[in-house]
């Protein structure tokens, strides 16, 4: 029984081994998760704050994309005046060629010499134009090459930073869980290492019975000398217990200590958070006044301020043209299906039949609408910039109104002289001429166009 007992206990001491040597394993595991917590997390901030200089990179290109495109826009326009110029250049070029040669602006014959210093000009200012159309297409070809390599390159940012913060968001994500984690299993693990540590001292209890009645069986037995073998061993497996005890007794101080570490570290955790909500609420006002500078902010402040402006003198331009019927409005807010407003630029015109959409009207409608809205914007402009307005052109649209709209028209085209030193009215329809008191009509012959002042 002694023998039996004794081979118990070294099962069961195995068996505490191998548990110590198990709790020994996670806690040291968890201890680290604890420890590079705060490393860890000050890495994965460092990287997303290695983000601000690639968000900058990304705006900057912004920028210069919608400067190319603004670059190019202007360009195309102006060479699309150029080619007008030298069109123009080009008929005067072919009058002043003809045998009899008259001045191209008073309609007086020009002599030959005359003729000649007048084609030496146009031909000198067509060549100006047209090595300017040239160097203007030169540029525009340059400036949409780069436009695509920096529409490539923003894209390629664009993954690159919504990757990259996708990483760094996973990241955090494990970190928290593991830490949660630790957190938990610890307390278990110490319940384990002192049960652990409570059985290792009933075992040496038991080892110390065992020893005391195996003394009382050798003092029995005759074979001394074996018994004092067979107890001998029994001893040197005590000895070797008590070692063990002792190794195990390090083991628990050891695991105490980091017990008392593992406390501060939840104490710097927690200060920790309190530094990370601060950051996080400071981040939020700086999101805000990102917003409230982007284009829905003051840019929408100051577009919406304009538009009761321009509305009122559309609106008084177009009641003059429609005896009051017809009446607009502007709106730069509009409701989503998902409940949210969103900015806009939407013309709502109404009539004595209701509102409607702008494609609902008749083509002399939209002329009269488009008529009061080009007016009031030019107005507004030249108000705003401090400049003047002294000339206004309106080339046809007359077409598409009946008698009483191009009555109406003219009325409004004679209320808005004041505001002028010019309006010059272009148009083919007969009815039109006793409208104005000056004229100047163009007539095409054989021998090319002229004109008269009446």
């Amino acid at each position: 029984d002694i023998e039996r007992q004794i081979n118990q206990s070294s099962q069961q001491l195995m068996f505490l081994e191998s548990t110590i040597q198990e709790n020994n394993s996670r806690a040291a595991k968890y201890e680290k998760i604890l420890a590079e917590y705060d490393e860890n997390s000050e890495k994965i901030q460092k990287r997303l704050a290695a983000l601000v200089t690639p968000d900058n990179d990304l705006n900057e290109k912004r920028k210069l994309i919608e400067e190319n495109s603004n670059r190019i826009h202007y360009l195309n326009s102006a060479n699309n005046r150029l080619k007008e110029d030298m069109n123009e250049l080009k008929k005067k070029l072919d009058m002043l060629e003809q045998e009899k040669a008259e001045c191209p602006l008073c309609g007086t014959e020009l002599g030959v010499d005359g003729r000649e210093r007048i084609l030496a000009n146009y031909k000198t200012e067509g060549r100006e134009k047209g090595d300017t159309y040239r160097a203007n297409q030169t540029e525009m070809q340059q400036k949409e090459t780069e436009l695509k390599v920096l529409r490539q390159e923003v894209s390629k940012l664009e993954d690159t930073l919504t990757s990259e913060r996708a990483q760094c968001e996973r990241l955090i994500a494990n970190l928290e869980k593991d830490k949660t984690e630790a957190e938990a299993s610890l307390p278990r693990d110490r319940e384990s290492i002192a049960q652990a540590q409570v059985a290792l001292e009933d075992l040496h209890k038991s080892a110390i019975a065992n020893t005391e009645k195996r003394k009382e069986i050798l003092a029995d037995i005759k074979d001394l000398p074996q018994l004092e073998q067979e107890f001998s061993q029994a001893e040197k497996a005590y000895r070797d217990l008590r070692d063990k005890e002792r190794v195990y007794q390090d083991k628990v101080a050891n695991l105490q200590a980091n017990l008392r570490r593992c406390n501060e570290l939840e104490a710097e955790i927690k200060d920790n958070s309190k530094a990370i909500s601060i950051a996080l609420k400071e981040k939020g006002i700086y999101d805000e006044l990102a917003i409230a500078f982007g284009k829905r902010g003051v840019q929408a402040l100051i577009i919406e301020s304009i538009l009761p402006e321009i509305e009122e003198e559309a609106n008084r331009l177009l009641g003059r043209m429609t005896d009051n019927r017809m009446h607009l409005k502007i709106e730069s807010q509009r409701d989503t299906k998902k409940g949210d407003t969103i900015e806009t630029l939407e013309i709502r015109i109404s009539d004595e039949l209701g509102t409607r959409n702008y494609e609902m009207f008749s083509g002399g409608e939209t002329f009269r609408v488009n008529f009061a809205l080009r007016i009031a914007m030019s107005k507004l402009l030249a108000k705003r910039a401090g400049a003047p307005l002294p000339t206004i052109i309106i080339d046809e649209g007359f077409g598409t109104q009946d008698n009483t709209g191009r009555e109406k028209l003219v009325e409004a085209i004679n209320s808005i002289q004041d505001d002028f030193e010019k309006i010059i009215v272009i148009t083919h329809i007969e009815e039109l001429k006793d409208a104005f008191p000056v004229r100047i009509e163009v007539v095409k012959t054989e021998d090319g166009s002229i004109f008269s002042l009446n």
